[in-house]
């Protein structure tokens, strides 16, 4: 971290000192038996101020206005990594009282499509499917400034762009990553984030740490979020994309002690005039559930996980102009919907912006342009599915269902096929026979079907552990055979549950039946918990679903190798050595123990 060379001393007296810089670090000496202190603050600059790119956006929307010409609507996202939808319930009920009353839609079937906060991300502002990031990302060690990030698009219509996250050690873009080489936003709250963990001596992430200017972590991020947004105010549209880590990304209860903060956080945007709520789009969401602890290694965490929880709310302008898109995104509530889906969502409230600043709408005119069907074109249905509509069928992968044609399906979304879209904005209609195959959501993460009665898999525990580790084991076949990592052994079977059945077509044209199963089992010597779902087949094969997931902590066992997607599995073989060692240790002094007592009885 590299700071000004210069030091400005502040004055005594009301005057102060004028600081023409974003991030500021303050330094109290002290004297005699008064200790120094070192403060930090973040302050939004004006946009005139902040950049000569930044001071052109500004004066777009000043020369807009000056003509009585609207703008569109801002963009507020606000995240918190690892909480479901069920512990949002329980955690945050003063902030979700306060949804439900300011019309915020709770999208309810809303399903992870990727293990952790990156592919999610990725998916949700960027419509990058799972590990499919090479044309932007080729490897590990290359920048990640190429890939299409949605802001970019918005920035390139002059928004001003602002990305802010707490936990620089384990952010989105930099855990195991390089991260960006230029700041991806106007507003880019990294380098203040990384001052304050490396003056206080943060590894990770800092939920039971000091304060930061007398206020938790969480405060210091929200307050920076509300200046922003008076800031900006009616005046300049934005896009700022905030992520909560260190309140609950290790703590299963850290969460509740934010309640008050995200209600005071969402209340500034809602209900003071100033942060311009009647023309603000505000998503309020997760990535997913809580992915680590004894929680997660119930059914309720397993099933928890993979539905994080996300709230929408549409402004009064977008709700005015587009009465259609309210209406479906109330329904759409209810249905299967992923990040892709988000992705395909901010794209369609960004070419409505584009619409309204290349039409010149005035302040005061009425539109009544619509974009409903922006997204994909009408296509003629007989010749998409070569036969006529009267006789049209819906093949889904458990089985086949007739499909009435006065279905409103049908009427307003165009193709009816599940399989043949992967992609909806929150404002279609979404088909009610979706599934998490057509929406390209990985077996392992659906959670369709699902329920939590207990099955008969159990008699098939040591078998199903088997296979797991097996496989984890040809994972790490390289690293094995070089000697860092020990290879695992099935030791423990947790739990098993049948999840899902159905027919698929096998390589002979021939429809078999399979059931799915999930299983969770302990490894040794690392005393791993891995969960995975298997598909069984009619004919007895085997397929593990998607990606086996470790669902305790691996912090301090895998640090020998520095691939991140073997990381969850190994257990580097200096550990093994480490633990018989200490086994060793512990063997010798209950031997010399038991032997001391046995002296002691005999001198008796």
């Amino acid at each position: 971290m590299k700071y000004s060379s210069t030091c400005q001393h502040i004055p005594s007296g009301p005057q102060g000192a004028v600081v023409n810089s974003s991030y500021i670090k303050v330094e109290c000496e002290g004297t005699g038996k008064i200790k120094g202190n070192v403060e930090f603050q973040g302050t939004v600059l004006p946009p005139h101020q902040k950049s000569e790119k930044v001071k052109r956006k500004a004066e777009y929307w000043e020369q807009r206005r000056s003509q009585g010409l609207l703008n569109p609507p801002s963009i507020l996202v606000i995240g918190i990594d690892s909480i479901s939808r069920m512990h949002m319930i329980r955690s945050l009920p003063k902030t979700r009282e306060f949804l439900q009353k300011h019309e915020f839609v709770e999208m309810k079937g809303y399903n992870k499509v990727g293990e952790n906060t990156f592919p999610n991300i990725m998916a949700g502002f960027a419509g990058m499917e799972l590990n499919n990031y090479s044309s932007c990302w080729p490897n590990k060690s290359t920048k990640l400034d190429d890939c299409p990030y949605i802001w970019k698009n918005y920035s390139d219509l002059n928004y001003v762009t602002a990305f802010l996250e707490d936990s620089p050690g384990i952010a989105i873009f930099n855990y195991i990553k390089h991260g960006f080489v230029e700041p991806p936003a106007d507003y880019y709250m990294r380098p203040l984030s990384v001052a304050i963990h490396k003056h206080y001596g943060w590894y990770r992430h800092s939920a039971k740490a000091s304060c930061v200017g007398g206020i938790s972590p969480t405060d210091f991020q929200t307050n920076f979020i509300k200046k922003f947004m008076l800031r900006m105010g009616k005046d300049i549209p934005y896009f700022l994309l905030s992520w909560f880590t260190s309140i609950g990304h290790d703590d299963f209860n850290g969460l509740k002690t934010a309640d008050n903060a995200f209600f005071d956080l969402l209340s500034s945007a809602m209900t003071n005039a100033s942060a311009n709520p009647d023309n603000t789009l505000i998503i309020f969401m997760s990535d997913h559930g809580y992915r680590f602890g004894s929680f997660r290694e119930t059914f309720l965490g397993f099933y928890e996980e993979s539905l994080p929880f996300f709230f929408f709310r549409l402004p009064k302008f977008l709700q005015e102009r587009h009465p259609k898109w309210y209406a479906n995104l109330v329904r759409n509530s209810r249905q299967l919907t992923s990040p892709l889906d988000l992705h395909s969502t901010l794209k369609q409230v960004l070419y409505d912006a584009e619409t309204v600043v290349s039409t010149n709408l005035s302040m005061t005119a009425t539109s009544s342009l619509s974009h409903e069907d922006v997204m994909v074109p009408m296509l003629d249905i007989q010749l998409l599915f070569n036969e006529p509509i009267n006789n049209l069928t819906i093949y889904g992968v458990n089985g086949t269902s007739s499909i009435s044609l006065t279905d409103e399906t049908l009427a307003m979304s165009g193709p009816l096929n599940p399989q043949y879209r992967s992609r909806y904005s929150f404002f279609e209609f979404i088909p009610n026979n979706r599934t998490c195959e057509a929406s390209t959501i990985p077996q392992r993460y659906c959670m369709c079907g699902v329920t939590p009665a207990v099955s008969k898999a159990s008699t098939l525990s040591s078998h199903l552990g088997d296979v797991v580790v097996s496989h984890i084991n040809y994972m790490l076949e390289s690293v094995i055979k070089s000697g860092k990592c020990a290879t695992l052994k099935f030791s423990n079977f947790l739990y098993g549950r049948e999840v899902g059945h159905g027919e698929i077509w096998n390589n002979f044209n021939q429809l078999i039946n399979y059931k799915d199963y999930l299983v969770a089992l302990e490894a040794s010597p690392s005393k791993a918990h891995f969960e995975a779902k298997i598909r069984i087949l009619q004919n007895a094969t085997e397929r593990i679903l998607g990606d086996i997931t470790r669902i305790n902590s691996y912090q301090g066992q895998s640090e020998c190798i520095p691939d991140f997607k073997l990381k969850s599995y190994c257990f580097c073989n200096k550990m093994e050595a480490k633990k018989n060692e200490t086994s060793k240790k512990k063997r010798k002094q209950k031997r010399r123990s038991i032997f001391s007592i046995f002296s002691s009885r005999l001198a008796n």
